[in-house]
């Protein structure tokens, strides 16, 4: 109800019992709330740190696991390989070994490749020396071998067996009695790496000159002699 033309107050306007027991109501209500006990909320808390230690644990297991498993498996490489070395002839005394008497490669297969041999008077070895061979690689492989060797460290060189088969030996070349000087000790070991390297390198498959050997070279008597 207006008194002239001021508005009327909020409070001087009428109110039905209604909405004024209504909004009476809703003050005397008082707000519901959740309680959660502490202990729930420990008991949560802990689950949820286990599962985090135990999916951490089988993580750590699995990837323990894989990394033995790799160490096993060269180990178990590195041993086949060792024995099989252990069991290379080596031509220490004289009479130990039969002589060998190559036949040099000849000039067309291998023009151009670094230590390959294409006269007998470019031969490298001494007579009465033995040389470790390291490999009969194919045709299409024996000048790439003997790069590769040389990059490592390998001083190889590229002949062939009197039937024509590539044959790569390396210096240098020790006499009898000499096999366990520690230079030819090195020589092994270095051989054994190099031959892991090769073995690896693509397009395979490789050797990994474990059956490499020793012989006494002789040079061959020219025919008619």
């Amino acid at each position: 109800m207006r008194r002239g033309h001021r508005p009327t107050l909020y409070e001087l306007m009428p109110v039905n019992d209604e909405s004024r027991h209504s909004r009476e109501s809703s003050r005397d209500v008082p707000l519901r709330t959740v309680r959660v006990p502490l202990g729930i909320l420990a008991v949560f808390g802990g689950v949820v740190v286990l599962l985090l230690v135990v999916s951490y644990g089988l993580g750590y297991y699995r990837g323990g696991r894989s990394a033995l498993a790799k160490e096993a498996i060269d180990l178990r490489d590195t041993m086949e390989r060792q024995a099989r070395m252990a069991t290379i002839s080596e031509v220490d005394e004289p009479g130990g070994g039969s002589l060998v008497r190559d036949t040099p490669v000849p000039a067309a297969p291998v023009e151009g490749a670094p230590g390959a041999i294409e006269s007998p008077d470019a031969d490298p070895r001494t007579p009465g020396l033995n040389y470790y061979v390291i490999d009969h690689p194919s045709r299409t492989k024996a000048v790439e071998l003997v790069e590769f060797c040389r990059r490592h460290g390998l001083e190889a060189h590229l002949t062939s067996t009197s039937k024509g088969r590539p044959k790569v030996f390396v210096l240098p070349g020790y006499a009898p009695g000499e096999r366990t000087q520690e230079r030819f000790v090195r020589l092994r070991a270095l051989i054994q790496r190099v031959g892991v390297l090769w073995e690896r390198r693509d397009p395979g498959p490789n050797s990994d000159f474990s059956t490499h050997y020793a012989e006494k070279y002789q040079p061959r008597r020219p025919s008619g002699t």
